[in-house]
């Protein structure tokens, strides 16, 4: 049995992965739920519902329901479990996968071929 121990650094290791760019704007319908500063505006002029039944400010701009996420980019929090257990939807899990063996073969490339006899084990261990 080997008692060799590798051991792969991965500086400044990146725990989330990007899944979009950024995100869509969602706008507040007739019907939907309001917060609590809308619904004081609709009584006192200030929105209203349009034509087609979005909420619109007094220039007709529709109303953001979603401001603080709109525009920014989504992460997803590396979770091998969430990978193998059916609940990540088939194409974020194979962008993940892209992303995690471009970001990794940089730091695997440099690494020397194993070769393991029968009885032997690979153990992964994760420092922080």
């Amino acid at each position: 049995m080997s008692d060799k121990v590798w051991k792969i650094v991965i500086p400044n290791y990146e725990e989330k992965v990007p899944i979009s760019k950024r995100r869509r704007a969602k706008y507040y319908k007739k019907g939907e739920k309001l917060a609590k500063k809308y619904l004081t505006g609709i009584k006192n002029g200030m929105y209203f519902y349009d034509k087609k039944g979005f909420l619109v400010d007094q220039n007709k701009n529709r109303v953001i329901a979603n401001p603080i996420s709109a525009g920014t980019p989504k992460f997803w929090t590396i979770n091998g479990q969430r990978m193998y257990d059916g609940t990540l939807h088939y194409t974020a899990r194979s962008k993940i996968t892209r992303w995690m063996h471009e970001y990794l073969s940089q730091f695997i490339e440099e690494f020397p071929v194993i070769k393991l006899h029968k009885g032997e084990y690979l153990s992964l261990d994760r420092y922080v």
